[in-house]
């Protein structure tokens, strides 16, 4: 701001300090001085008249562009911003394209919302929107993006839905069949899983009525994870392999690669982790053949995930570190994150808790940063396990209900499931049996739900565990 200004930067300070003391209305912070409330900001602002704060936004907008030169950086949201409050569209739309672009890049899905529809409502009034349709395209696919991180599913579908109809009046056959797939990915994370199916079926409609093979491979492995989501693993298989096979017509490794990836996690779910390897390994050929880094580190994921659930710790902490290596910290914060994520988890396991807890505050902070409840809840169910393993047991009932709560509130049933599980077995390894079955059984409930039949096995011989473990020692007391 002193550059701007032209004034020296103490005499700027001193200014602001007198500002703070007379009427305490801002405050000195380590970062500089800022309003004691934003409410204040916000009232200053809107007391000023219409005509004044746009000629204020233009003096500001001016300083900017001939301080910066056209090389904004960081500020080019900041410099977009004044040109459009100031009126100046034209100019500020570009700007707004460009931050827009940034911040979606970067994981930054709330920024990035408010930033495209800044450019939408901008472009609308300088002309820009009907100049350059394409750009249409791409934002309302990245804002329908923008709102499914960040939990806001029903404005996510109008987005898509804005997609579709754009695709079907300018024929772009390809945003239809991506805006189809959207629409019916977030179906099935609303539940909606009839209408889903319609989506996906109508997908493969137009892929077939064009002889797009792979698209239409494409859609049947989306109908496969619809299927999946459902808790129907034969008939997400059966899917899943009909995938395989339409790619195969179309000779696209690359696409054959994901519907293996989902064929690997089906196997898994059966605890059947060496054919699970084995469909990774196949997808992980594919991907590295294609130099695709961020998908190596999906596959790197899930095989270390799967490691895990065999119990080799070590071997999920060191594929975990493989699938760090492969992306970037400031383009790729969701795989990050999750890789994050999965080696605090890996490290509480082995009792690693300092470096458990480490991994972990870095996957809260990214997913705080990117607005998604999901993920933050699975790090607090993390958080448990390492306050658990510390022997913090109040500690870890709080991550863990809070982990709850947040599942619960987005009716995220798998994690809900998980969670209950890890609380019982902490219960279990308490010698507090009731609270145990009690945890078991609200797991064992979830999963139902979702007919993983396997979990449910699994947790009901636990109870039975317990029952049994409870009657021996009775018998042994009336004894």
């Amino acid at each position: 701001m002193s550059p701007l200004l032209q004034l020296p930067t103490i005499k700027l300070l001193k200014i602001l300090q007198r500002i703070e003391a007379g009427l305490q209305i801002i405050a000195s912070t380590e970062v500089g001085f800022q309003f004691e409330h934003p409410l204040l900001r916000d009232m200053l602002y809107n007391d000023l008249a219409f005509a004044l704060r746009r000629e204020y936004h233009a003096m500001i907008a001016c300083d900017m562009k001939e301080f910066y030169q056209g090389n904004y950086g960081d500020k080019i949201a900041e410099v977009a911003l004044h040109l459009r409050n100031s009126g100046q569209h034209a100019e500020a739309a570009p700007l707004l394209y460009r931050a827009a672009q940034k911040s979606f890049a970067f994981g930054l899905y709330r920024e990035a919302t408010s930033l495209i529809q800044d450019y939408l409502d901008t472009a609308d009034q300088s002309g820009a929107s009907k100049a350059k349709s394409i750009i249409q395209l791409d934002l309302y696919f990245k804002l329908g993006k923008c709102y499914e991180q960040t939990g806001r599913l029903d404005e996510s579908l109008k987005a898509y839905q804005k997609l579709l109809e754009l695709g079907a009046n300018k024929r772009e056959t390809t945003a239809e069949l991506e805006a189809l797939t959207c629409l019916g990915r977030v179906q099935i994370k609303l539940g909606d899983y009839q209408t889903a199916l319609g989506t996906y079926n109508k997908c493969i409609e137009i892929a077939e009525g064009k002889n797009l093979t792979n698209a239409a491979g494409k859609a049947y492995n989306n109908l496969g994870a619809l299927y999946f989501s459902k808790g129907d693993l034969e008939k997400a298989q059966q899917y899943f392999e009909k995938s395989i096979h339409a790619k195969q017509k179309e000779e696209s490794e690359y696409g054959q690669a994901y519907t293996l990836m989902n064929l690997g996690i089906i196997a898994a779910l059966h605890t059947d982790y060496d054919l699970a390897l084995d469909y990774y390994e196949q997808a992980l050929k594919i991907h590295v053949a294609e130099g695709s880094k961020e998908n190596e580190a999906q596959i790197y994921t899930n095989m270390g995930i799967t490691y895990g659930c065999r119990g080799e710790w070590q071997r999920a902490i060191h594929t975990f570190e493989q699938g760090l290596k492969l992306t970037n910290d400031s383009e790729d914060q969701i795989r990050r994150g999750l890789l994050y994520l999965n080696l605090g988890e890996a490290h509480a396991q082995i009792e690693n808790t300092s470096e458990g807890e480490k991994n972990a505050k870095k996957a809260l902070k990214m997913f705080k940063l990117m607005g998604d409840t999901r993920r933050v809840a699975d790090t607090y169910h993390v958080f448990g396990l390492i306050h658990a393993t510390k022997g913090s047991l109040d500690e870890a009932k709080l991550f863990l209900n809070e982990s709850l709560r947040l599942n619960e509130q987005e009716e995220n049933f798998d994690s809900i499931g998980r969670t209950c599980e890890s609380y019982a077995n902490i219960f279990r390894k308490n010698g507090d049996t009731e609270n145990a079955k009690k945890y078991y059984e609200r797991a064992i409930e979830t999963y139902n739900k979702l007919n993983l039949q396997i979990r449910v096995e699994k947790l009901t011989r636990f109870i039975e565990e317990l029952n049994s473990n409870s009657e021996d020692l009775t018998q042994a007391h009336n004894y």
